[in-house]
């Protein structure tokens, strides 16, 4: 019995050991991802970072999320005519390892799956390439499927139908998020808050357009949201005047 107790025990520190490289490796990999997030405010430097980061990282799973964050530079700096291409080059199943529950890709790179389904839609949005919403969302049915009950998916769809003012824009998905029904959707608990306050973001848009007095109702939190880096991009981008 002994025997059978130490094997267990050193196949356990065998696992502990194998997952804790993982995630050192994880982590270095993702602190030189940061290097891009850090430079983003400056248009040369973010550019020249991005390509030195393509150019010398091998991990196809972080070569895409660099790519990821290159298309929401291209689209933020109006540098259009490379989009189409590089949202081609994408291997989005390289963010979508489902293999392991501890390691899944889609909890893992949800910060990427953010980048495709809102802001690099909404930023295309706020300068007028539809076009280009078409294409990444073309681009996003090759992981529709292996994606359909991640919230942020479900949340990125509705977007799309308010951008190309199909269906009814997104509205009524957008309310039941506000009434909280979303249970059945898979999310990181890290960024359901912002992804809240997404569709808050997105209804209060529409409200506006209606000229629907719920508006109302929600400018305080909007107005709180606003004070938010991710949320004063994104309001800023869906022509919200916002007042401080």
């Amino acid at each position: 019995m002994s025997t059978i107790i130490n094997v267990i025990l050193a196949l356990f520190v065998a696992y502990m050991i194998i997952n804790i490289m993982f995630l050192s490796k994880r982590n270095n990999k993702n602190r030189r991802l940061l290097t891009l997030f850090d430079n983003f405010d400056n248009e040369s430097v973010f550019f020249k970072v991005c390509d030195e980061y393509l150019n010398s990282i091998k991990d196809i799973e972080f070569i895409t999320k660099g790519q990821i964050l290159k298309i929401c530079g291209m689209s933020y700096y109006h540098r259009f005519d490379e989009i189409e291409k590089t949202i081609n080059e994408l291997d989005l199943m390289s963010l979508c390892n489902t293999k392991s529950k501890r390691n899944n890709g889609l909890d893992l790179n949800e910060d990427s799956f953010y980048y495709l389904y809102v802001a690099i839609p909404n930023s295309l949005y706020a300068n007028g390439r539809v076009d280009l919403i078409e294409v990444l969302h073309n681009k996003l049915q090759e992981i529709d499927e292996i994606c359909s009950t991640r919230f942020i998916k479900n949340i990125g769809d509705n977007c799309y139908r308010y951008y190309t003012k199909t269906d009814d824009l997104g509205k009524s998905f957008f309310e039941k998020v506000r009434n909280l029904e979303y249970d059945g959707y898979a999310y990181s608990k890290q960024l359901i808050a912002l992804f809240k306050n997404v569709c808050l973001a997105m209804l209060a848009r529409i409200y506006l357009d209606e000229n629907n007095d719920k508006y109302n109702e929600l400018k305080d939190e909007v107005k709180e949201f606003y004070k938010t880096k991710a949320g004063k991009r994104l309001l800023d981008e869906l022509k919200m005047d916002i007042e401080e």
